[in-house]
């Protein structure tokens, strides 16, 4: 969760993401696409690279949180 959150604090910037949590871009990616499998990030996009979107399951988290 905390991953996706700064994923998306960095607007799918893997580079910034990178360097802000010290890992390789490979890392990176792999494990945006486990967030993006278990509902932490919506989906890609075609011709959207990086697209960074709240999935299902960080959406009812932030509801959660401002209720």
């Amino acid at each position: 969760m905390a991953f996706a959150q700064d994923f998306l604090a960095v607007q799918g910037n893997y580079a910034s993401l990178c360097a802000q949590r010290g890992m390789n871009q490979n890392t990176a990616k792999g494990w945006v696409r486990a967030c993006r499998a278990a509902g932490w990030l919506a989906p890609g996009r075609p011709g959207r690279a990086g697209a960074a979107e709240p999935g299902p399951l960080l959406i009812e988290m932030e509801k959660r949180a401002k209720s």
